[in-house]
């Protein structure tokens, strides 16, 4: 693997853990277990 592939694939990783990231926070919204956070803010 060179250089330029493991920027890619360093690229491609930081991407999906900003979608699950995202996706997560969309997430919450749904959760019922979150409640308690709501209240305490």
């Amino acid at each position: 693997m060179n250089e330029e592939d493991k920027k890619k694939e360093t690229q491609r990783l930081a991407d999906k853990k900003f979608e699950d990231f995202i996706q997560g926070l969309y997430d919450t919204d749904k959760e019922p277990s979150n409640e308690d956070d709501k209240e305490k803010r």
